[in-house]
């Protein structure tokens, strides 16, 4: 748990791990890693053949997260976020850290906003999330300039 602006949040658990068996394992060694391949970042544009110069990011960040409602959930609740396919993205571990915890009012991938505000609003409706206004008027804007 972490003191964030006088409130104690903690973070939502991380995801979870399966070895060369399909089966379930905290120990992040024995995990199934992917050694090749190319990737097309969604927020930079960016084609990136290097997994190690990849995070997988999410979209709602487990910490913004936590404090959108995310921290009143069962254990399984925040696994099934945490994992929840919706809404990872394998982007630049450079745009990860950019984006860090923020919500959309404070970042927003300049390349793909409409893509991001539609996967946004999509996990913070599937979850009932609670967005501030600025986050809110950030999505509508972007979801208002999209051309479909």
């Amino acid at each position: 748990c972490a003191l964030v602006t006088g409130v104690q949040t903690c973070a939502l658990p991380i995801f979870t791990y399966l070895d060369k068996n399909d089966k379930e394992t905290k120990d992040k060694s024995k995990a199934c890693s992917i050694k090749s391949g190319t990737w097309h970042d969604p927020y930079s544009k960016e084609v990136v053949n290097d997994p190690t110069k990849l995070d997988i990011d999410h979209t709602g960040a487990l910490s913004w997260t936590a404090k959108a409602g995310g921290q009143e959930w069962d254990k399984q609740k925040k696994q099934d976020y945490a994992n929840d396919f919706d809404h990872l993205v394998a982007t630049t571990a450079k745009e990860n850290r950019t984006k860090g915890d923020k919500g959309p009012s404070e970042w927003m991938p300049e390349s793909s906003k409409c893509e991001y505000a539609k996967v946004y609003t999509h996990i913070v409706k599937k979850y009932n999330l609670n967005l501030n206004k600025a986050d809110k008027d950030t999505l509508e804007k972007a979801l208002n300039s999209c051309s479909n």
